[in-house]
């Protein structure tokens, strides 16, 4: 009812024998905010189109068109653009955003876009159960554990501060040292001794063969040595992505298809993963974060990786 909750499941749910205009006027009661609710969705071309011809992304959209026809205080949204189009479901973040002033808008996803661009609060689910939960942009750049931080699109490597100098901090995890550079907001310096995490772009890092011929001329601080897990290709751009495990730690590293080529990459050879100190921001574990670890009886120092499910 208007201003009551609204649940949109991934199932449209429209009435199958009704237009596009007639679907969203049964909730709206009115056609003229139908044509309007329509225009703004860029789906005025569809007004008098049978609901049965419509695709399966049409079909999602005129879904959410009627849901927000209901005026409802409360919009709880299940993968709303799952089934979209890139070009739609950047048009519907825009909707979405704007018709989130006058409502609390709960939105289930696994879209790490979705997430970024749509979110203030971000409830994190891992196995059935909240593993994090703040403000967002708080959580996409400090990660509190490899799950977010996979979401947020950042590799994530914690430890113990051994040495801090002018400019940068080191840090020592379960199967290789990390030098970066001390966050901005840090409230104390980190000193030796102290818990802390880095976190970096998996685009700052590159591979290369290890005693290859670049390696007098390097000038990272950081280079590890690993073993290739798997080489597939990107799902999100147009590159490939290595994934090399250091220990039981895991990076993700995008590459170009050229660069697979000359470097003859296949699992199980070995390589160095190189990673300047100024793509690495070093955070403080804060003293809660690090009871509540202790209270629940988890360790952060060196933590296993959690792959998406």
């Amino acid at each position: 009812s208007e201003r009551g909750v609204v649940l949109l499941t991934q199932r449209p749910g429209l009435p199958r024998t009704a237009t596009v205009a007639g679907a969203v006027t049964m909730a709206t009661r009115d056609r003229s905010l139908t044509a309007e609710l329509l225009d703004a969705a860029g789906l005025a071309a569809l007004a008098d189109v049978p609901v049965p011809a419509l695709s399966g992304g049409q079909a999602a959209q005129v879904a959410l068109v009627r849901a927000l026809g209901t005026r409802p205080a409360v919009l709880i949204l299940d993968e709303p653009l799952a089934a979209v189009d890139a070009a739609s479901a950047t048009r519907w973040r825009r909707v979405l955003r704007a018709a989130a002033q006058d409502r609390t808008t709960l939105l289930v996803t696994h879209d790490a876009v979705d997430v970024a661009t749509l979110s203030e609060h971000l409830v994190v689910l891992h196995h059935g159960a909240v593993s994090a939960a703040g403000p967002t942009a708080t959580l996409l750049n400090l990660p509190p554990d490899d799950y977010v931080a996979e979401l947020a699109g950042l590799a994530r490597i914690a430890g113990t501060v051994s040495t801090r100098e002018v400019d940068t901090v080191s840090i020592q995890g379960q199967d290789l040292a990390v030098t970066g550079i001390p966050a901005a907001s840090e409230e104390e310096p980190l000193l030796p001794g102290d818990t802390a995490v880095a976190v970096f772009p998996p685009e700052a890092t590159t591979l290369r063969l290890p005693g290859g011929e670049q390696e007098p001329r390097e000038s990272a601080r950081n280079v590890w040595r690993g073993v290739v897990e798997s080489v597939v290709a990107s799902v999100t751009h147009s590159g490939t992505i290595v994934t090399v495990t250091i220990g039981d730690t895991r990076l993700t590293v995008p590459v170009t298809r050229r660069s697979v080529l000359d470097l003859g990459l296949v699992p199980g050879m070995a390589v160095d993963c190189v990673t300047k100190a100024l793509a690495i921001r070093v955070h403080p574990v804060h003293r809660r974060q690090k009871e509540e670890d202790h209270h629940d009886g988890r360790s952060r120092t060196a933590p296993g990786p959690r792959p998406l499910p």
